[in-house]
This record gives C-alpha cells, structure tokens and sequence, in this order.
C-alpha cells in the first residue's frame, strides 16, 4: 500500500500537473503566514506613499525614499481605492506564488533543486509574507529567464522586463545593465540592423536614464545614504577593510541565522557561516567552469552590491537585501543550466545549487514559527491601545521617531506629531532631523509646552526610557500606559507615557 502511494506522489510530481499542485500547497502554507504577520515600518511607508501621494508627488518623493517607482505604481491603486493594507500582503503574496509556479513550469533544474528552492528561506517567508519591493525581484528574473532564449521573437517584452526590474531595487541596476550590454551585443552589434532590436535597446537605455534622473539627489537627501567620491573614496578603500570583511560575514551570517527574540547563539551562526559560505564559493566555482558568462554576469552583480552597501548604503544587511543575489544565481544557474546540454554537468549545478539553498530551509522555517510566537513589531498593540483609551479629539500624540511609527500612523489614522519638524506626517520624508532623538529631560520642556500651547492631553511614543535619575523631575512627569515586550523587530519598541503635569 506505501509503495502503491509513493509511486503515486512520484508519478504526480512528473505530471505536468506539478506546477500547479505545488503552487496549491505553496500558496495555502504561505498565506496562513501572511494573515498572521503583522506589517512593520518599511512596509507600512510604501502603503502610505501609495495612499497618500498624488502621482507627480510620488515620484517627486521617492527621490528622498531611495526606491523606484514599479512597486509603487502596482500598490497605488489599490491604496487609494481601498485604502486596506492587506492589499499590499496580497499582492506580494500573489507575486510570489506565480513566481514559484514559474520555477516549477519553465526551469529545467531537478524536482529536488526545484523544491529546496521554494522551501528555502527568500520563498517561504521573505519574498511572499514580508510584502516588500523584493517580492517583484524573482518574478522579473525568472521572466527574464523564460524570455532570454525568446528575446530575439520577442525583443519588446525582453526590454521591458529589463526596464521593470531595473525599476524594482536600485540593487539590481547593475544586473540589468548587463543583460542590457548582453542585448546590445547579441541584438545588435553581431545582427544586421533591425528596427525592434533597436527599438527594444531604446527602451532599455531610457529605463536606465529614467532611473538614474530619478535616484540621482538619493544620497543627499537621504538620512541613511551616504556617497564619496575621488580620493575620499580610496581613503575610504584603504581604511575600510575591516568593514569590508564585516561586510562579507553578514553577507552570509545574516542569511542564515536571526538577531532578535530567541536570538541565534553566535557559535552556531559562525559554523552555519562558514559550511554556507563554502557552499556558495562552490557553486560560484562551478558556475565560472560551466558558463563563464554568466559567471561574470553574477560576480560583476555581486561587487556592484558590495560597493552599495559599502559606500551608499551602508545600513544593517537585511535579509531581503542579500537574497537579490541569490536571486541573480538562480537566473545564471538557469541559464547556465539551458545552455548546456551535459548531464553530468546539469546535475552537478543542481547538486549545488541544492546544497547552497539548503542552508536556508530551516532558517526559513524558524522566522515562520518566529512570526507565531511573537509580533513582529508593537505598533498594532500600541495602535489598540490609542484606539481604546486616548479620546483623540482632546490629545495631542507626539513621536520622536516617525521611521518607525509610520505603522502607528495607519492604525491610528490621525497623523501623529513629529517634534523634530513641528508637523504631523503620513510618511516619511528621510531628512536628516530623523537623527535627533529627544532626550528625557527634553521630553520634559516639550510636552510642557504643547500642553500650555494646545491645553490638550500629552501623549509620547518613543523607544526612550523615560527615566533619568538625575532628574527626579522628569520621572514622575510621566505616566508609563505600555511597556513593549519582545517582538521580531526590534527597532519597533515602543514606550507610550501620558504626561501628568
């Protein structure tokens, strides 16, 4: 009877009805993921852009934001007309499962490889339940991948593809930019002249001007950007190596393991470090020995991240970020996998890429049972607590640290008060006043005067302990009304006191 039901499960998995029975399971795991996380602060700015901004105004805004618009302009819609974040988990939600059923239906690795892959991690939980411009990042690249082979019967749909994901994540420009190159000199440059590749490159290139006018004052304006250039950037070169290293360790290290509640023991997350980073230098190796092209097309990917986040970019490593590149290996490992007619050598490539994917199964798993067991953030109990027991029309809610409380803002629909600019806000603007943080004693001088200004109740939500013993003062100034508890992100810790004076 075992054998009976095993040969029927093998039999269905090399039925061409296996993309659409894994993309079933796929979808129904996933989604029971989705309805339980709770939207954190990046999240909740891009909804907030969609909602709130005009169409002009958007793109005037995400200059300042350091994304492109693609994300944006899929989300606008249906934030204005329906105005409820779950459109924004369901779309990210629905990109993913077709982007799985793609790799099920048009990849030609192994059913194994196949189904490490959408076990792993970036398919599990970071792609589909945490709804973010990255979510687009697979689907554009394995539509790449279909399309690569046909891009000569269809150059306008190659092109704009090219063009959407360049306008996906500023991470992936150099990725398009060669794939554009690759276009121009198999198109063009080897083709006699004709009209639709030209056309097709035209499209290209505008993608790239339109992109590079649109992020251009990006680092000036951006409080989390930095840029330098000349000599400052050999300076920067030469004096920098050990950020450089740190930088490839959290490459790897955060890949694998997670910092927050139930924090992964550092031990374990240097061994898993290590047998993950020989995996990838592997499947790096073997990609050189089996399609150098598509080799260089990765490592040239690959340096081009590392120089982001080195010297524009040069925040935490999160996750999402780093699985751009493994994106990018899943396409060359693709091609390459096409273009060779070896089996010996496609199995080799599906062994390697297997074994790198592996790693990241139970990472995968762990941030799902992560999900359950705690909130994300505090910003919805923080928002149920206002929604109950502040009366709204007679309290002022000021914050310190709009960034994180852009979430708060959505619950909570009056805009909150931002003491660094004056204002309240819908998003955010990342200026440089996200830096000055209040102190207790400046807390204090603060709510004095907006209570003698507004003769309103004072309300404070801000990560700040509220307690200064050298200032007795301050302490019994302010009634604490909610202590956060452990949540995934640990940025969105928020104390909320009600000032008594």
């Amino acid at each position: 009877m075992l054998n009976k039901v095993l040969l029927n499960i093998k039999m269905c998995i090399n039925d061409t009805k296996a993309p659409f029975l894994v993309l079933i399971g796929y979808a129904i795991f996933t989604l029971i993921g989705v309805f339980h996380h709770e939207i954190w602060c990046d999240e909740a700015q891009a909804f907030m852009i969609a909602k709130y901004a005009g169409f002009f105004e958007m793109f005037k805004h995400l200059e300042n934001d350091g994304h492109p618009c693609v994300f944006f302009l899929i989300l606008m819609p249906f934030a204005k007309i329906f105005q409820n974040i779950i459109w924004l988990k369901i779309i990210c939600w629905l990109i993913s499962c077709f982007s799985v059923f793609l790799l099920w239906k048009y990849s030609d690795f192994s059913v194994k490889t196949k189904s490490i892959l959408t076990l792993s991690a970036p398919f599990i939980y970071i792609f589909p339940i945490v709804s973010r411009n990255y979510t687009l990042i697979p689907l554009f690249c394995f539509l790449l991948a279909i399309f690569y082979k046909k891009n000569e019967e269809h150059p306008f749909i190659y092109a704009i593809l090219i063009l959407l994901l360049s306008h996906t994540h500023v991470l992936c420009a150099m990725f398009c930019l060669l794939l554009g190159a690759d276009f121009f000199f198999q198109r063009i440059y080897k083709k006699p002249c004709q009209k639709k590749f030209y056309v097709s490159f035209f499209i290209i290139l505008s993608g790239f001007v339109a992109l590079f006018f649109q992020l251009w004052g990006t680092p000036s304006s951006n409080v989390m950007y930095s840029y330098s250039l000349g000599s400052d950037l050999l300076y920067s070169i030469l004096t920098d190596l050990i950020f450089t290293l740190s930088l490839v360790f959290r490459f790897f290290s955060n890949a694998i393991s997670y910092f927050g509640p139930l924090q992964t023991p550092f031990i374990i997350t240097l061994v898993l470090g290590f047998l993950y980073f020989s995996a990838f230098i592997y499947a790096v190796i073997l990609l050189y020995k089996t399609g150098k092209k598509w080799f260089y097309v990765f490592l040239i990917s690959f340096l081009y991240w590392m120089f982001i986040h080195l010297y524009v970019h040069s925040a935490y490593i999160f996750p999402f970020r780093i699985y751009i590149m493994h994106t990018v290996l899943i396409f060359c490992f693709w091609m390459v996998q096409e273009e060779n007619n070896s089996n010996d050598v496609k199995m080799k490539l599906n062994q390697a890429l297997s074994l790198l994917f592996l790693f990241l199964i139970p990472t995968g798993f762990y941030w799902n049972y992560l999900d359950y067991k705690f909130d994300y953030t505090n910003s919805e109990n923080v928002s149920e607590l206002i929604k109950k027991d502040i009366n709204l029309e007679n309290s002022l809610i000021l914050t310190d640290f709009p960034q994180h409380t852009v979430l708060i803002n959505y619950y909570v629909n009056p805009d909150l008060y931002v003491v660094q600019t004056g204002k309240p806000y819908t998003y955010v603007r990342w200026g440089k006043y996200l830096w000055n943080y209040f102190s207790p004693l400046n807390w204090l001088y603060y709510a004095k005067m907006e209570r003698k200004v507004t003769n309103k109740e004072i309300y404070i939500i801000t990560p700040t302990i509220l307690k200064d013993l050298n200032n007795p003062e301050v302490e019994k100034s302010f009634e604490v009304v909610f202590i956060p508890k452990k949540s995934m992100e640990t940025f969105e810790k928020f104390f909320v006191y009600k000032f008594k004076g």
